[in-house]
C-alpha cells in the first residue's frame, strides 16, 4: 500500500514534513490529529470534534510533600503516552506500569502549602482514557558516557489487542 494522497499532502499537515525525509512518528501523529481538529468544527450541540472524542484524554499528576503531607493534583490533556523501555520491562503493559509508578522527587520541591523546600513523591495516573490511546515507545536511551550518543533499544516488547488499565485509572478527585 502506497499512501500517495497522504504523502503528497504532508506539507499541509505541518510545514516541517516532506516526502522522502525521515520524520518522528509521534510528532507526525500529534500534527495529524491537530490538522484533523482544525479541519473539523465543533458540532452545533456543543459536542467535541471527532479527533477530541477519539484521541483526547487526561493525565493526573499527584505530588505529595513529604514534610507536611500536602497533596497537589494537576490535570493535563494528553493525546498520547510516551513510554520509556527500562531493561527489566518486557511488555507494553509493563512499560505503562513503570511510567505510572510513584517516584521520589529530589530535595528542592517547593511545597505550595508549607512553603518550604522538601522531598516529595509524584504519581501519574490516567483520569480520562480516550477510546484510542496512542502509545509511543521511546526506542532510544541516553548512555552515561559523555562521548556516546543515544543508543537504540531493539528488544521486542510483548503486547496484546487490549491493554488492562485497572491500576492506571484514577478517580478525578480522590
Amino acid at each position: 500500500i502506497i499512501p500517495c494522497g497522504l504523502l503528497s499532502n504532508l506539507p499541509t499537515i505541518h510545514s516541517t514534513f516532506s516526502n522522502g525525509v525521515q520524520q518522528d512518528p509521534s510528532e507526525f501523529m500529534r500534527h495529524l490529529v491537530c490538522a484533523m481538529r482544525c479541519s473539523t468544527e465543533t458540532a452545533s450541540n456543543g459536542t467535541a470534534s471527532y479527533p477530541n472524542r477519539v484521541f483526547a484524554g487526561t493525565m493526573k499528576s499527584t505530588v505529595q510533600c513529604l514534610l507536611c503531607g500536602a497533596i497537589s493534583d494537576t490535570l493535563d490533556p494528553i493525546e498520547d503516552v510516551a513510554l520509556e523501555i527500562p531493561n527489566d520491562v518486557n511488555s507494553v503493559a509493563g512499560a505503562l506500569a513503570n511510567h505510572l509508578v510513584c517516584e521520589d522527587l529530589p530535595d528542592g520541591y517547593q511545597c505550595a502549602c508549607c512553603r518550604r523546600s522538601a522531598n516529595a513523591t509524584k504519581t501519574l495516573s490516567l483520569c480520562v482514557v480516550p477510546p484510542i490511546l496512542v502509545v509511543t515507545l521511546k526506542r532510544f536511551a541516553n548512555t552515561p558516557s559523555s562521548t556516546a550518543r543515544a543508543v537504540k533499544i531493539t528488544k521486542h516488547l510483548a503486547f496484546s489487542d487490549e491493554l488492562f488499565l485497572g491500576g492506571a485509572v484514577a478517580r478525578l478527585f480522590a
